[in-house]
C-alpha cells in the first residue's frame, strides 16, 4: 500500500495510524489501529471497497451491532476517494471483512458433492464449531441479504484464538 494514501488519510482526518491489525500474509487490504482506538482499513480495489461499504451501510441503517452473538464493527467514516474506511474495533467473537460478500444472484450453484466438500472445508477451519459458523453466515444473510464467505479471520467464534 502506498504511503501517500496513509498520509493523506491521516492529514485529512487528523488521526495517527499506530500499527497494523489482522493477518498480513496474503491480505489484499491493510488495516491499522488509530490513536482514536479505531480500525482504519485501506482497500486495494474500488470494487472491494464498494461492496464492503454497501454491507456496512445496510448494517448501519438497521442498527445491527451483532449477528448471532458475534460483534460487528460499526462504520465511522468512509472516504471514497482514498478507498478507506474507519471502523470501531470489536472483541471476539466477531464477524469481519465483508468485501467478499455476495448478492443472491452472485452466489454460485453448488452440486451435492461440492456442498459436501464445502462442509469438509468448514470442519477443517472451525472444527466442532463448523455448524456455528454456518449459523453466523445464515444470520448475516438474513440481516443484510448478502452471503458471506467464511474464513477463520472473518468469523472468529471465540475458540479460534
Amino acid at each position: 500500500m502506498e504511503a501517500s494514501r496513509k498520509e493523506k488519510f491521516a492529514s485529512r482526518y487528523r488521526v495517527t495510524l499506530l500499527h497494523h491489525l489482522g493477518p498480513e500474509a496474503g491480505q489484499q487490504n491493510a488495516v491499522f489501529q488509530s490513536d482514536r482506538m479505531t480500525a482504519v482499513k485501506f482497500f486495494d480495489r474500488p470494487s472491494r471497497f464498494a461492496r464492503e461499504l454497501e454491507v456496512y451501510r445496510i448494517l448501519l441503517a438497521s442498527g445491527t451491532r451483532s449477528i448471532a452473538g458475534h460483534n460487528v464493527p460499526q462504520l465511522i467514516l468512509a472516504d471514497e476517494e482514498l478507498l478507506v474506511m474507519e471502523l470501531s474495533i470489536v472483541q471476539r467473537p466477531f464477524v469481519l471483512d465483508f468485501e467478499g460478500a455476495m448478492k443472491p444472484e452472485e452466489v454460485p450453484d453448488f452440486e451435492p458433492l461440492t456442498i459436501e466438500e464445502h462442509y469438509e472445508r468448514l470442519r477443517e477451519l472451525f472444527g466442532d464449531r463448523w455448524t456455528d459458523a454456518l449459523h453466523v453466515a445464515e444470520m448475516f444473510r438474513v440481516a443484510t441479504g448478502f452471503t458471506q464467505r467464511l474464513r477463520t479471520w472473518n468469523a472468529r467464534l471465540g475458540i479460534l484464538q
